[in-house]
């Protein structure tokens, strides 16, 4: 496999991780400024003629970014409920009607 084909752990500022880019986009973000690097991976390099560089395994954005969480709704509806288990109430087996669960 080869280094660039690799990924790499992306991190907040406030070091929540926020998901995993290749080895080569972390390395162009380490060039721009916009990361720190937290760890290496081991002892692989990266070569250019000019410089030898050493390949992040996690990389930490400088700034921080607002990442909106989808938050699932955690509370089912009862109409939910009842087409989950085919209109039969759960506690005491009775099918119930299919237009009005609840009744």
């Amino acid at each position: 496999m080869g280094l660039l084909t690799g990924r790499v752990l992306l991190l907040n500022f406030s070091y929540e991780p926020l998901g995993t880019v290749g080895v080569a986009r972390a390395v162009c973000l380490w060039f721009r400024g916009a990361v720190f690097i937290e760890e290496h991976d081991g002892e692989n390099v990266l070569r250019s003629p000019s410089t030898v560089f050493k390949v992040p395994s996690v990389i930490r954005l400088r700034h921080y970014i607002h990442v909106r969480r989808n938050r699932r709704e955690t509370t089912m509806k009862r109409a939910r409920v009842y087409i989950r288990d085919r209109y039969r109430c759960q506690y005491c087996g009775e099918h119930k009607h299919a237009k009005r669960p609840d009744a």
